[in-house]
């Protein structure tokens, strides 16, 4: 199905659409004749029957039925009795009528176009015409070409109705504007970075493809656009350049129409119309980057959840159950992924390796960096590596294959749950709390620190090895949990806090958690966190040790 647009004579903004019927031909008899001509144009100059446009396959054609005054497309006189292949935004000149072939099929692929246009600086050129684009402006001269400004909103929404994909609306755009302004040779928009640090547009188009090889426009006329927020008309009349405003009436990019070289200019009647399109054209483009926006943080939130599912299934899903000890593990994400980790891991031997760990940064890039010393400690440990050199190797490997600036504090403590002896494998991690049954607080591998994994490939660490008494409880917590924000006074929890807690806590392993994170709940408040959480604690249960 094609359309033919009056864009230009006595009945200004009809249109033949032209259907293929069943068993007849498809085809629009142009002339004076009001009896065999399906667009009738009256005046003399006009041949009683002129032109004829018709589907000829896949295609429409045109053809000059030998008239006296000639037919022209796209300012090229046509030879009598000669069909010529059609393409859309088309013009064809008929004496003092301007028609428009639009090709909805065509549309977002006929023209050559381009992302990368050409800017120049050439000075802002003098104008005749300036007119401001702002919303009061625009009222107070609606009654100005009333009926043209009318019938190119309802053009232009029909157009664009129904397309909210970016690139497809920009092109469908280009091709409307080409269609509504018969002297528009190319048309071009630019939009800026959005508010949401989305990329900036590029687009342009020309009404016959291949006649040009470059987009250049004027870097100065629309620095001026977007400066003053005025639509501009330079004295030569061959371009019209107007802003595009979002709903604050801020300028988002530009519009501009370019007249072919050798063809008729543009006056302050086609700026004002140029004006009222672009409002249309500013409305259903800020709605289609909110679209996008939606659609993408839609995407993210469907994979963080995704991510999250992944994360849950990653950390145990049970704590250990071994005689004579009791574990407590918590765990909170900033956001919905996290880059804190905790694990317990059987060994061959029979020991109990226990991880706790803290990747720089947050969400997915963090989660997929725990995930994977998780999983390569797990290995190591599996096949027999000791505790020194099972870290010191995901060292290595962390360093070269983990991005630049990444790194990861974690802390190996390897349980022997019938000698009750623990082995300490610091790797820049909060030192672990000792809490003896005597109540006395204890550093665990003050001299024994190594550094984070990911700094130094040949970072070399050492082993903390400690007797558990029954009672002794061994608390090790993410740097979330000593830097959560007390908003009052933008205070941190501290390590001197935590220490306190832990001192007057009391029972078993849970109640010793459950009792700290208390209260950190009750220093935070209502204040949302700032950086994931996670807290581990093992006790020896001196009651089953002395049944």
């Amino acid at each position: 199905m094609a359309i033919i647009r009056i864009l230009k004579g006595p009945i200004f903004q009809r249109e033949f659409v032209m259907v293929p019927q069943e068993g007849s031909a498809c085809e629009l008899l142009i002339g004076r004749d009001a009896e065999h001509c399906h667009l009738v144009m009256p005046p003399r100059s006009v041949s009683r029957i002129h032109a004829r446009i018709s589907r000829e396959g896949d295609f429409y054609v045109l053809r000059d039925l030998n008239s006296k005054a000639g037919t022209l497309l796209n300012g090229s006189r046509l030879k009598p009795n000669a069909d010529y292949q059609l393409k859309h935004c088309d013009l064809i000149h008929i004496c003092d009528y301007v028609l428009s072939f639009v090709n909805p099929e065509q549309s977002t692929d006929s023209g050559s176009s381009t992302d990368v246009l050409t800017m120049v600086e050439e000075g802002t050129p003098a104008y005749v015409s300036a007119l401001d684009s702002s919303a009061t402006a625009l009222a107070a001269r609606t009654g100005a070409n009333a009926s043209a400004k009318l019938a190119a909103l309802m053009q232009l929404t029909q157009e664009l109705r129904n397309t909210f994909e970016l690139d497809r609306l920009l092109a469908k755009v280009l091709d409307s504007l080409l269609v509504l302004f018969a002297a528009a040779e190319r048309s071009v928009i630019v939009l800026n970075k959005t508010q949401n640090g989305g990329e900036s547009w590029q687009r342009a188009r020309l009404r016959q493809p291949g006649k040009q090889a470059r987009f250049v426009v004027n870097r100065s006329i629309i620095d001026h656009v977007l400066k003053t927020r005025h639509a501009l008309a330079p004295a030569s009349g061959e371009v019209m350049c107007v802003p595009l405003m979002d709903r604050d009436e801020r300028p988002m990019g530009i519009l501009q129409l370019d007249a072919a070289p050798d063809g008729p200019r543009f006056n302050t009647q086609d700026l004002d119309l140029a004006l009222t399109v672009a409002w249309q054209v500013s409305f259903v483009v800020e709605n289609a980057l909110l679209q996008e926006a939606a659609m993408r943080a839609r995407a993210l939130e469907t994979e963080l959840e995704i991510a999250h599912e992944i994360q849950a299934k990653l950390l145990p899903a049970n704590r250990p159950e071994l005689p004579r000890y009791e574990f407590f593990d918590y765990y909170e994400a900033a956001k919905q992924v996290g880059g804190d980790y905790f694990d317990y891991r059987d060994m061959p031997d029979g020991r109990l390796a226990i991880l706790l760990g803290d990747v720089s940064g947050k969400g997915v890039p963090a989660a997929l960096l725990m995930a994977k010393v998780s999983t390569e400690l797990s290995v190591f440990l599996s096949s027999g590596m000791g505790p020194v050199e099972a870290v010191s190797t995901v060292n290595r490997r962390f360093v070269i294959r983990s991005p630049f600036g990444s790194f990861m504090t974690l802390i190996l403590a390897v349980l022997d749950p019938v000698r009750h002896h623990l082995t300490l494998v610091n790797a820049g991690h909060l030192r672990p709390l000792l809490k003896r049954n005597n109540e006395d607080i204890i550093e665990v591998g003050i001299q024994q620190f190594g550094l984070p994994l990911g700094i130094l490939p040949e970072a070399e660490y050492q082993e903390t090895e400690l007797e558990l008494e029954p009672g002794d409880a061994l608390l090790m917590v993410t740097d979330g949990i000593t830097e959560a924000h007390y908003d009052g006074g933008g205070r941190l929890y501290g390590s001197r806090r935590l220490r306190e807690r832990y001192r007057c806590a009391r029972g078993t392993a849970t109640e010793i958690g459950r009792w700290i994170l208390e209260g950190i709940r009750l220093f935070v408040g209502d204040n949302p966190p700032t950086d994931d959480k996670c807290l581990l604690c093992l006790r020896r249960n001196e009651e089953r040790e002395s049944s």
